[in-house]
């Protein structure tokens, strides 16, 4: 069975007010781009599960650090 869904250009992200994923799906590819400048290459991880893109960010706070602030978002398109 095959469903048509539209997808929103621009999806909120919880990262600050002015972040935001951007969706492209048209007949040649899905592309999704999303600012993760605050992570690490190693605390981003990205898999597909069936239809699924599953977007799974990771941040620990260092014990030693009072500014440092952790963090895990995880978003699936």
């Amino acid at each position: 069975m095959s469903v048509d869904v539209e997808h929103a250009k621009q999806w909120d992200w919880p990262l600050t007010p002015d972040d935001f994923i951007t969706v492209v799906d048209d007949a040649t590819h899905f592309e999704v781009d999303l600012d993760v400048k605050s992570f690490k290459k190693e605390e981003v991880k990205v898999e597909t599960i069936e239809d699924l893109v599953n977007i799974h960010l990771d941040h620990e706070a260092k014990d030693d650090d009072p500014m440092n602030v952790a963090r895990n978002i995880i978003r699936q398109v």
